[in-house]
């Protein structure tokens, strides 16, 4: 092996350790928040340090910062079902446009076949 091959190969096997341990300590803050979600994000969190040399680390900071300090303005409640019959009378009826329906029109084979156009 030349020199400059085992120092990238070092180089890379330190960087995939230490984005190994920035994915865990973010893994740890962030299992407090998202509990049944621990395998999901230390690979998506090792996956970001490690595809992004030296940055990658102080964006995996941020993120989990970032996700443990977000404030959400509104939390609405009882929004898990849409009533359909009020759906229905209040959603205003659409009449079609003038050539709405060209394009399947001119796309028809039939129309072709028979000189229509």
């Amino acid at each position: 092996m030349s020199g400059s091959f085992s120092q990238f190969l070092l180089f890379y096997g330190v960087h995939a350790l230490l984005s190994i341990v920035v994915a865990y300590v973010g893994m740890i803050f962030l299992k407090k928040k998202y509990l049944d979600r621990e395998m999901n994000i230390f690979i998506f969190l090792w996956c970001f340090s490690f595809v992004m040399p030296i940055v990658g680390y102080f964006m995996v900071i941020w993120i989990v910062y970032y996700l443990l300090n977000v404030k959400y303005e509104l939390e609405l409640k009882g929004q898990q079902i849409i009533n359909m019959e009020e759906f229905f009378s209040d959603f205003p009826k659409v009449k079609r446009v003038f050539g709405e329906s060209g394009v399947r029109r001119l796309s028809s084979l039939e129309k072709w076949r028979a000189g229509g156009f």
